[in-house]
């Protein structure tokens, strides 16, 4: 599986949420992250283009699995850092007293 990005993330939750996502509704990196993610299979036109409309697209079954990935690494790594913070905090404030 291939890690996907931060803003390729956030694409593809907004196209989870709304069920699809127009190609015209993007900006240039917006594109340029969809043909991405559309190379890797993780996204699948679900409306082709037609003359008046442009083709909109949706997430593939690996497309949810690299999202769960995106997320339970975040949490790794999130976690304990939360953690360290914590007991640095709580033995300052025992240093202190």
């Amino acid at each position: 599986m291939t890690d996907i990005a931060r803003t390729q993330f956030f694409l593809m939750v907004k196209m989870q949420r709304r069920g699809s996502l127009s190609y015209d509704s993007l900006n240039d990196s917006g594109k340029d992250d969809l043909n991405f993610l559309k190379s890797k299979g993780y996204v699948r036109i679900s409306r082709p283009a037609s003359p008046g409309t442009s083709a909109c697209y949706s997430v593939t079954a690996a497309g949810r699995a690299a999202l769960y990935a995106f997320r339970s690494t975040f949490l790794k790594w999130w976690i304990p850092v939360v953690i360290s913070v914590a007991s640095f905090i709580v033995s300052v404030i025992a240093l202190l007293r």
